[in-house]
């Protein structure tokens, strides 16, 4: 099961070795989104996440990293998605003395949310995790309260670090191929705007998590998971000798020859923890696609959380 849910209700650390996730978890975008506010020089925040499963997954790993850089947490709402009002709570954040609003919420309530904040003059920049930087996300927000206000509070979404285009190597090159070849297969809502899976960090995982299973099945010879789920790690681990590819064709090829392999996919080099969860640095990039903060695996972790 190749999976691009940073969810930790799907975190394993057990007996569950058939489960690889393709993108960082939301356990560890908590904490990059506490370090991303506190590398912006805030230190009172206000946190809001929606109540659901989903939402909830960077709320207590973002807490405890907030607290652990000695910041302090002045609001701290888990709200119910889809209420009819959120007068209440707005203005709770309005007289908090917050300086800058982290959160993950549905698009519905963000923008019902954030309208009500507009009412009060009382707008916070905001940092969320990778979902806020959805354009169904986005769109609903712009909606509520003008594209000039999402642009001057909206800092950024926090996600997996995206290289620039021009650095993501031959992967890449193969993989926004084929979203060119088949763009009209390729449903993009029509209030996404100019909006690309070309550089859709899920996707990506999607895609990268195909072939990684696929060379591992050529790897081992077998179809059957018992038997080619642990050469998945073999094909994707770095390692003296090993043959970089960059393609299912590449690495088929080298395989057959007799060469050990490592598939660099088109996010970027493939580095699975004991939990076959990926790990790797994470960015911040605003409502135009901007990356205005890289956040390092050093930094994840020197970080409680």
């Amino acid at each position: 099961m190749s999976v691009t849910t940073g969810n930790p209700l799907y975190n394993t650390n057990d007996d569950n070795v058939f489960f690889w996730r393709l993108v960082p978890a939301d356990d560890v975008a908590g904490r990059a989104l506490a370090i991303a506010g506190d590398e912006m020089g805030y230190t009172k925040a206000a946190s809001v996440f929606g109540a659901d499963d989903a939402s909830q997954g960077a709320v207590k790993t973002f807490k405890i990293a907030w607290a652990s850089l000695g910041n302090d947490l002045v609001v701290d709402l888990t709200i119910a998605p889809d209420s009819v009002s959120y007068s209440t709570e707005a203005l709770q954040i309005a007289n908090s003395g917050a300086d800058s609003m982290y959160m993950e919420t549905s698009p519905d309530t963000a923008a019902a949310l954030l309208a009500e904040l507009q009412k009060l003059d009382a707008l916070l920049p905001i940092l969320g995790t990778g979902v806020t930087f959805l354009p169904e996300w986005l769109n609903a927000v712009e909606a509520a309260i003008g594209l000039e206000a999402l642009e001057e509070y909206y800092i950024g979404g926090v996600q997996g670090y995206q290289p620039p285009e021009a650095e993501r190597g031959p992967a890449w090159d193969v993989y926004n191929q084929r979203i060119i070849e088949n763009i009209g297969n390729v449903s993009v809502p029509e209030d996404w705007g100019d909006w690309s899976w070309s550089g859709d960090a899920w996707s990506m995982g999607a895609y990268d998590g195909s072939v990684s299973a696929a060379l591992a099945m050529v790897a081992s010879g077998s179809l059957d998971p018992a038997v080619f789920n642990s050469a998945i790690r073999t094909v994707t681990e770095p390692g003296d000798g090993k043959t970089v590819v960059y393609t299912f064709g590449e690495g088929k090829a080298a395989l057959e020859a007799g060469e050990s392999i490592q598939y660099i996919g088109a996010g970027g080099e493939l580095v699975f923890d004991g939990w076959n969860n990926t790990t790797g640095p994470f960015e911040v990039r605003n409502r135009n696609g901007v990356q205005v903060l890289v956040i390092t695996t050093e930094q994840l972790a020197a970080v409680v959380g």
